[in-house]
Formats: structure tokens, C-alpha cells, sequence
């Protein structure tokens, strides 16, 4: 006995008994949402903290409204589906079912149900008729509060630096900024490239002096204090 639907094709082999259920009701492939809510939950649930449900590719139905079992397997085809996994549901409760290298193994392990790939299909033996899934899964990322991927940490060194006049109650001449040390840096280095393409610190009148601030998140402190040039003097 054959029957086809949506790309799973399902045999039951002559000989094959009913050992358990009703056969008044039993149909053999009903289709199910694969992009149901409920059906992609239950499957997480599979598959733990460490895995992810990435797309559910088949679901569908065998049988009726209760269990049955057959005394000998049932082979379902899931066309174009090697490479994904396979999973049954019983009254809501999720079951992953095993995959072997083919069926031979499958068949020795004795085992209720099993799966494995046959070129480019997806093949589930089953002895009993329920909800069937095939799915795809990946090892989760790590990921930051709030999602997404883990940024790397910045490995480069950085220093907070700002140039004020607060002692002449004039605020800030550079408002504090975040600037990346390069290597060989100095207070002076790093304010000759701050104040770069600035107005000249030595022209703002009635200005004595001027004290820039430069510190890091260990808030160790370093300041330079540049007195006035005097007249003729190129700054």
C-alpha cells in the first residue's frame, strides 16, 4: 500500500499487521502547519539551550485520532529533505527520533522508529502512526542582553582628554573626548592632535593659561599646562 502528499510519500508493506489502535479511522498523510507557533515551540524544546530551530521544513499526520502500531515498519519518504532531522509528537510531547548512517544500522539498533538519508531524501521506518516534523537546527551564537551577536572586546587603549578654563570660569576651550593611543604617545602628542585644526590656544584673549586634562579608565591623571607665547611668537 502507497500514498503520496505534499512531498511525503508513505508504504506500508503487504504482511504488515495492526498490533494496536483502530484502523476504522486511520489516515495515512494529513498535512500540518510547518509555520505554526505552537509546532516550532514544542520542537525547541527538543533541542536545549545550546541549539537553535532554524526552519521547519514537513509536518504532517499518520493515522487517526489514537495511537497505532504495526508489527512491522512503515517507511516514509520525505522528498528532497536529506541533511534535516526528524522528530514525532504524541499528545503534544515532542520525541526525536534517531538518525543512522543508513538503514541497515537503523534497522540492528531495534529501535521503534528511526531515520536516515537516502541521496537526496529524508527517510523515517516507523512502526507506530503520529505526528511527524522534519526540521533544521544550528549551534546557537553567543549572544549579548537584548540579542544579536557577541562584539568582540576593543583591544585598543584609549584616554579621555579635555582642555578648560574653569579657573577663569570660561568652561571648556575642548569638551572631553575619546581619543585612541597610538604607541609612543604622550600628553603632548595627544593634545597636539586634539587641538588639531583648532583655533591656536595662545589666541584667545585674556587667557593666562590654559591646563589639559587626559585621563584613562583607571583615572590616572596627567596634565599639561601651556602658558601664553610670547609676542612674535608662531604656536
Amino acid at each position: 500500500m502507497e500514498a503520496h502528499k505534499g512531498g511525503v510519500t508513505a508504504v506500508i508493506a503487504q504482511g504488515t499487521q495492526l498490533t494496536s489502535g483502530s484502523g476504522l479511522d486511520l489516515q495515512l498523510i494529513t498535512s500540518l502547519d510547518a509555520a505554526d507557533a505552537s509546532l516550532k515551540t514544542t520542537l525547541q524544546s527538543l533541542l536545549g539551550s545550546s541549539k537553535q530551530l532554524d526552519s521547519v521544513a514537513a509536518a504532517f499526520a499518520m493515522g487517526g485520532n489514537d495511537r497505532a502500531e504495526f508489527d512491522r515498519y512503515v517507511t516514509l519518504t520525505l522528498a528532497g529533505m536529506a541533511g534535516k532531522q526528524a522528530a514525532y509528537l504524541e499528545q503534544g510531547i515532542p520525541h526525536l527520533i534517531q538518525k543512522y548512517a543508513n538503514d541497515s544500522e537503523g534497522e540492528a539498533a531495534g529501535k521503534p522508529e528511526y531515520a536516515y538519508d537516502n541521496g537526496t531524501d529524508l527517510i523515517i521506518k516507523t512502526k507506530h502512526f503520529t505526528d511527524y516534523a522534519a526540521f533544521t537546527a544550528s549551534d546557537k551564537e553567543d549572544n549579548q542582553e537584548g540579542g544579536g551577536s557577541a562584539t568582540p572586546p576593543d583591544s585598543k587603549a584609549y584616554v579621555t582628554f579635555s582642555v578648560d578654563k574653569k579657573t577663569i570660569k570660561l568652561g571648556y576651550t575642548v569638551s572631553p573626548v575619546k581619543v585612541e593611543l597610538q604607541p609612543g604617545d604622550t600628553v603632548w602628542t595627544v593634545f597636539q592632535r586634539v587641538l588639531d585644526g583648532r583655533e591656536s590656544i595662545t589666541t584667545i584673549p585674556g587667557l593666562n593659561n590654559i591646563t589639559a586634562y587626559m585621563w584613562n579608565p583607571l583615572m590616572v591623571t596627567a596634565s599639561l599646562t601651556m602658558a601664553p607665547a610670547a609676542a612674535g611668537c608662531i604656536t
